[in-house]
């Protein structure tokens, strides 16, 4: 696949909690007890690597699934390592 396996889980790891904070299904808390369900450890280093790929912060999906008003100043900085 040209990526280690341990990219390729934080990836899968990754595509899981997105899934999970669009889905109406998940009776969670907030961003953090969903990421830990899927066994992600450091929530500032998952948050930053979650906007990079998807434009927004993990919060910012999970806020847009309850409906909550979202707002947007300019283009979100990314940045690729």
């Amino acid at each position: 696949m040209g990526v280690s396996p341990n990219s390729y889980l934080r990836l899968h790891r990754m595509q899981q909690v997105h899934r999970a904070l669009r889905s109406g299904d998940q009776d969670a808390a907030g961003f953090a007890e969903v990421a830990r369900r899927y066994g992600v450890r450091h929530l500032g280093r998952f948050a930053a690597n979650y906007r990079a790929l998807y434009g927004k912060l993990p919060s910012d999906t999970l806020r847009r699934r309850r409906g909550l008003a979202e707002l947007t100043l300019g283009r979100p900085r990314v940045k690729f390592l």
